[in-house]
């Protein structure tokens, strides 16, 4: 084996007593392989991912499968030990989060080095589940392991036959994975962090430049600015600056705006993303002219 390859092999078995239903199998397969390429994304990004399916193995189906780790580009990263099993040991802490919470916010969230204390009050008690923050900020951002996560445990759900899945490690023959059918309904429970379709994102200090003003604006008048080199439309609802701009303040296209930004984003369920949606100028600090910087507000014009 070439040294910038990491591999493992791994059973994937379906707790069945005949053969699982084609359609499962597959949604399962499909939803279990997007979820440990995103958690690879997020932890390893610099490297590769492959699974490849060796056979079947008889009594509850179990598929062979190989998980191969591959450096980029040829070089020799695996510097760090268990590549595969730390990525496993994230997607297990992931599930153990959704087990705790039950479709539920954590009671009481504490940081504490490199993990993630967290107590959910059940009945009077507080259940303490410790985690790794990066297993703990999957849970809270990640659309994508949201999404495939709870597709995932509809289809067993949707599918009787099936009693649990367990993923071992066959070289020590170790468990990396379990889940009862019991358990199944709590994994496909809502997120709260996620249960939602609008972000908003604050950006102070933004450096707007001006493509076009609107000379005799209102409150909701959209102006054209460059924000980052990308054109944007935005409303400004600083109406001290509003009433300073029919006044007959002077600046023009190409001068800049020092202002507090907000951006009101929208989630795009096919890649998990947030886009920009609508822009809102919330105070005007500064005009930045082309050849001289100069500040807009002195002590005079803020009183």
């Amino acid at each position: 084996m070439e040294p910038n390859v990491q591999s493992d092999r791994l059973e994937f078995q379906y707790k069945c007593q005949s053969g699982v239903d084609i359609n499962t199998l597959l949604t399962s397969q499909f939803h279990y392989a997007a979820i440990l390429t995103e958690i690879k994304n997020f932890k390893y990004p610099d490297i590769d991912l492959k699974i490849k399916v060796q056979g079947f193995r008889s009594g509850s189906l179990g598929i062979e499968q190989w998980i191969d780790i591959i450096a980029v580009a040829g070089q020799l990263i695996f510097s760090d030990g268990d590549y595969i099993g730390n990525i496993f040991k994230i997607f297990k802490e992931y599930l153990d989060i959704r087990k705790l919470l039950k479709g539920e916010k954590p009671t009481t969230i504490n940081n504490i080095d490199n993990s993630v204390h967290l107590t959910y009050n059940v009945s009077g008690q507080n259940n303490l589940l410790v985690v790794s923050d990066e297993a703990f900020a999957l849970y809270q951002k990640n659309f994508l392991i949201n999404k495939a996560t709870m597709k995932n445990a509809e289809a067993l759900i949707n599918d009787d036959e099936i009693d649990g899945i367990r993923v071992i490690r066959t070289s020590d023959n170790s468990e990396l994975l379990s889940m009862d059918r019991s358990e199944f309904r709590v994994i496909a429970l809502r997120n709260p962090y996620l249960d939602i379709d609008t972000n908003v994102k604050k950006v102070e200090n933004a450096i707007l430049v001006i493509k076009k003003l609107d000379v005799n604006p209102q409150k909701h008048s959209k102006w054209c600015f460059i924000l980052d080199g990308k054109p944007i439309n935005a409303t400004i609802e600083d109406e001290a600056f509003l009433r300073k701009v029919a006044a007959g303040i002077k600046f023009g296209n190409g001068d800049r705006l020092k202002a507090n930004l907000t951006i009101y984003q929208k989630l795009d369920p096919e890649t998990g993303d947030y886009n920009d949606d609508r822009f809102v100028v919330d105070k005007v600090s500064d005009i930045i002219y082309r050849d001289v910087q100069t500040r807009m507000f002195d002590d005079q014009e803020k009183k």
